[in-house]
């Protein structure tokens, strides 16, 4: 008789990476939590906000858990926030982490900064999913070329958004982002009532930097 492996799990601490950009002073107005797309890494994924004005703007890049290399084992190393295997244990570790990050911050800013939630491609559902589960203060949230996860409809945590600026960014060449899944992302936004502004530019999947810097100019003033 063959005897099947057993699965255990165990908790252990390790380290995290994050990278910010600018500094945290009595002039930020402006605390920004940034989280990258699948294959990327935090240390290049910052560089994307140097567009703004970094006086009055401090970014916050968390990495995702786990590092592999892409395309092989001599390929570059990049991050994910999670897969298909054991999600809710890795949806746990990275809102943990997420929520570790804002609480240390918030208690160096100033009372009256305003925190901007950001979540590119794959770091949108991480970002989501950290709302729903922790609820922390905040004053715009940036959903950039990705989608919410389905399980976020729920009246109470829409309400708990819907309080907040809510964006949508999209490039019109995103491969990702096809006319049938903007179709069906808007639906989904319509259904559940959110009250989110939708927001088209001219390009590919990426943070369009152009794009980005124009938003805030006319956002923050």
């Amino acid at each position: 008789m063959v005897r099947e492996p057993e699965h255990h799990k165990i908790r252990i601490s390790r380290t995290a990476h994050l990278y910010t950009l600018g500094s945290l002073t009595p002039k930020t107005r402006f605390v920004w939590l940034v989280c990258h797309g699948y294959g990327q890494l935090a240390e290049r994924f910052v560089k994307k906000f140097t567009v703004l004005d970094l006086d009055r703007h401090f970014i916050i890049a968390p990495e995702g858990l786990s590092r592999f290399y892409w395309g092989g084992v001599s390929g570059e190393v990049v991050a994910s926030w999670m897969t298909r295997k054991d999600p809710l244990e890795e949806i746990e570790d990275h809102t943990h982490f997420l929520d570790d990050v804002y609480c240390q911050y918030d208690n160096l800013a100033s009372d009256d900064v305003r925190w901007v939630m950001f979540g590119f491609s794959q770091g949108n559902a991480t970002i989501i999913r950290y709302l729903e589960r922790y609820r922390p203060a905040f004053d715009s949230l940036l959903i950039w070329a990705g989608r919410l996860p389905r399980e976020s409809g729920n009246v109470d945590f829409v309400n708990y958004l819907n309080q907040r600026s809510l964006h949508y960014f999209y490039g019109d060449r995103d491969i990702y982002v096809t006319e049938a899944r903007l179709l069906e992302e808007r639906e989904f936004f319509d259904g559940i009532n959110l009250d989110i502004q939708v927001h088209p530019f001219h390009g590919e999947h990426r943070v369009d930097k152009n794009t980005l810097e124009a938003w805030s100019g006319n956002h923050f003033v």
